[in-house]
């Protein structure tokens, strides 16, 4: 098999097959923002336009990736490819893209990484009067020394260990609900397949019918490192709540914040085999928020305004709070649309003397 390839010229599929025959750990991308900038004409007067990202591997494990992209200029459902671009564990490269027009969308495409699917790109601002860039375009991949910034604070994320859903049973705390009383109150096609599921919870498809139930959904600014994924429930009765669970190592002052990932897409949306899907709106209506706060010996209720909120980290409260384990339980009893469950930050404000 190996050999056909190499006889018809298929290098990089050959690559990919070697190194996937042979390794069965895989390999986590993370990137800059996307940059596009207006290049110098080429030699026949036409116009040229530069697309650069860093992307990371975090991981030990060599991976392989590539950049698709529409553009502007060119029937919407020609999806163009960039060369593959192998990464080696615990490295760096940038990644370049020249094209005539500018890009309309553009996607990273992992291959077989914990990103799972494609890596989405916020499509920036290009100024048509700036001066053009007259450094050496890159089309192609060049080594890079980026690394993402730590996280601040403690971080849960709805893809962590320590993020559940749980349901509000009799004679049991909220956060100690039975995982059969949980499984046995789900609409009956809420777990009726392995492969419908993502990391124990459904995938959110847009053209169904929402259950009044938790929901695993892919959105470009959810918080996350190689995936950034969101959990999301249609407004019900509150019976279902997100869990979020983290360890405060002292005793302080504790600020809460929320991470809401708000965008409201329409129109074309490139997939990972170069399809194009249609959204319309994935996070709909937002409103209040009610949370369950328990931290040791203190149980609160806890308001968030999702409709006043903006995208990124929004600020909840700030507590006196004991060392040792705080749950946050949001609930699906809202007067908006929809509640989503992407990401929470614990920061310590003042440390207790």
């Amino acid at each position: 098999f190996k050999a056909a390839l190499a006889a018809a010229g298929m290098q990089d599929a050959m690559a990919l097959v070697d190194h996937y025959l042979h390794e069965s750990a895989l390999a986590g991308f993370e990137t800059t923002p996307l940059e596009i900038e207006r290049l110098p004409h080429d030699t026949a007067g036409k116009p040229r336009y530069q697309a650069l990202v860093h992307v990371r591997n975090g991981t030990p494990v060599k991976g392989y990736l590539r950049l698709r992209y529409t553009l502007e200029d060119d029937d919407p459902y020609q999806v163009h490819s960039g060369e593959l671009v192998e990464l080696n564990g615990h490295s760096a490269k940038e990644v370049g893209l020249v094209t005539p027009s500018p890009p309309a969308s553009v996607v990273i495409e992992p291959f077989l990484a914990l990103n799972r699917g494609p890596i989405p790109l916020a499509m920036p601002a290009l100024d048509s009067h700036a001066p053009a860039d007259n450094s050496e375009p890159l089309a192609g991949s060049r080594p890079s020394s980026w690394r993402p910034a730590p996280a601040a604070g403690i971080v849960v994320d709805d893809l962590d260990a320590r993020f559940s859903i749980k349901a509000l049973a009799d004679g049991l705390p909220w956060w100690e609900s039975s995982r059969r009383w949980l499984r046995g109150r789900f609409p009956a096609d809420w777990l009726r397949s392995a492969e419908a599921l993502d990391q124990g919870l459904p995938r959110f498809n847009v053209g169904a019918s929402p259950a009044k139930a938790w929901m695993r959904d892919e959105l470009p600014l959810a918080w996350g490192r190689y995936r950034r994924t969101v959990a999301r429930a249609v407004a019900g009765s509150g019976h279902f709540l997100a869990v979020f669970e983290a360890s405060l190592p002292v005793g302080g002052r504790w600020r809460l914040d929320y991470h809401m990932p708000l965008e409201a897409e329409t129109g074309r949306r490139l997939q990972a085999d170069g399809s194009l899907a249609l959204d319309l709106g994935r996070l709909q209506v937002q409103g209040r928020y009610q949370m369950r706060l328990d931290a040791g010996s203190q149980n609160r209720e806890v308001t968030f305004d999702g409709a006043e909120a903006t995208p990124g980290w929004n600020r909840v409260g700030a507590w006196d709070l004991e060392a040792g384990t705080v749950r946050l339980g949001v609930s699906t009893d809202t007067n908006g649309a929809v509640v989503v469950a992407d990401a929470i930050r614990w920061s310590l404000e003042a440390e207790r003397l």
